[in-house]
């Protein structure tokens, strides 16, 4: 700036000055009007698409109403305790074990098919539980394990109380 003549000075520091000022202010708008487009984004993400919704004949619609929540099975036995595992498959397997493998193994019951509910065989195609040298069939689902448990009790005139509960994420 020493090369700069002393009444050039003053036009060359108000000329920089100038193109700082001017340099922020654009930088602040640019900034204030991406900000502007940021929140009008995030907002239009919030809400719903309609073009995104499939049709209601389309086959993700059939899937989206045919989910089922994520459920297990709550039992209270004839002498009061409660048989509530984190998954309905453990508590099948423990109340069926506490009412007897044998006793419901000679109910002859089925589940899945063909396939006895309590066996002594491993039935290779079925997803089972082995428990003290019986198998217990626990490829089902939750709804069709109540079942089952209830019908169980009804056979044996057990009181015990079945009932399907949803899961929910702690």
């Amino acid at each position: 700036m020493s090369s700069i003549p002393p009444d050039e000075k003053f036009l060359y520091t108000l000329t920089v000055g100038t193109f700082k000022e001017l340099v922020a202010s654009t930088i602040k708008s640019e900034l204030a009007d991406l900000n502007k487009r940021i929140e009008a984004l995030l907002q239009e993400s919030e809400q719903p698409n309609p073009t995104e919704t499939p049709p209601t004949d389309s086959p993700a619609a059939r899937v989206k109403k045919s989910f089922n929540p994520i459920t297990h099975l709550k039992v209270i036995m004839p002498d009061g305790t409660v048989e509530h595992h984190h998954n309905a498959a453990d508590t099948l397997v423990t109340v069926i074990s506490k009412i007897g493998l044998q006793r419901v193994a000679d109910l002859n019951l089925t589940g899945s098919g063909i396939c006895p509910l309590v066996s002594t065989e491993n039935h290779v195609d079925y997803q089972q539980t082995p428990i003290d040298g019986f198998y217990v069939l626990t490829g089902t689902t939750t709804k069709q394990k109540a079942k089952q448990l209830r019908q169980i009790a009804r056979n044996l005139q057990l009181k015990i109380s079945v009932e399907v509960v949803r899961k929910y994420k702690t």
